[in-house]
């Protein structure tokens, strides 16, 4: 009867447990190594140097949203300065994946020292 009773309280346990590795293997370090941006006067430029595709997500302040794209290998994005655009930040996660923290301007320290990771979608929808 003991037996039984640990048994079914182990068993009820083993969904959960099983759950964690399969959350914690959807988060994924961002790709700005293989994606890095080019700044200078006029532009700022992001290249895919990466062997997947690449979420970007793209926001100069002086902009009213962020501008979001997917980047196959070898493509590039490129936003042009006018006089003074402003201050800009951007993400570069791989296809499927959201940075986190979010990209919102509360987490600018974040994102600019790009210190972020990327979780799946699938999880960033739970949150």
């Amino acid at each position: 009867m003991i037996f039984r009773r640990n048994a079914a309280f182990m068993l009820a346990l083993l969904p959960g447990l099983a759950a964690q590795p399969v959350h914690a293997q959807q988060r994924v370090d961002h790709l700005e190594s293989c994606a890095p941006s080019e700044r200078n006067a006029d532009f700022v430029r992001i290249r895919n140097g990466c062997d997947q595709p690449v979420s970007l997500i793209f926001w100069r302040f002086s902009l009213s949203a962020p501008i979001t794209r997917t980047l196959q290998r070898g493509e590039v994005f490129q936003e042009h300065f006018t006089g003074d655009s402003g201050w800009w930040m951007s993400t570069a996660c791989p296809l499927g994946y959201d940075p986190d923290p979010p990209f919102l301007l509360e987490n600018t320290k974040v994102i600019v020292e790009s210190t972020y990771r990327c979780v799946s979608k699938q999880i960033s929808m739970l949150h």
